[in-house]
């Protein structure tokens, strides 16, 4: 068994480590509320642009939101070829 004085010397000893771990904690819990607060933002901001912060209902309106692109872009080629077609038409005729 130590001394008092002793043990007084190992607490000491002990302080700065605990200090360390004490300082830590708290840099530890502050960065956790502020990416709480990150988090409830971008849920807002998913919320306001796609109508949900749910995931996987964001993921298939990006898919839905692709596929309509896609088929708005197959739409206006195929009118490009047709107004093409047309004009190539109409220069055949005047030649």
């Amino acid at each position: 068994m130590l001394k008092d004085s002793e043990n007084l010397k190992r607490i000491e000893a002990l302080r700065p480590r605990m200090e360390r771990l004490r300082e830590a904690k708290i840099r530890n819990d502050a960065e956790a509320e502020r990416l709480k607060r990150e988090i409830a933002e971008a849920r807002k901001a998913a919320v306001e642009l796609a109508g949900t912060d749910d995931l996987n209902e964001i993921r298939k309106i990006i898919s839905d939101n692709y596929a309509a692109n896609t088929a708005a872009i197959d739409e206006f080629e195929k009118t490009l070829a047709e107004v093409e077609a047309e004009l190539d038409a109409i220069e055949r005729q005047d030649q």
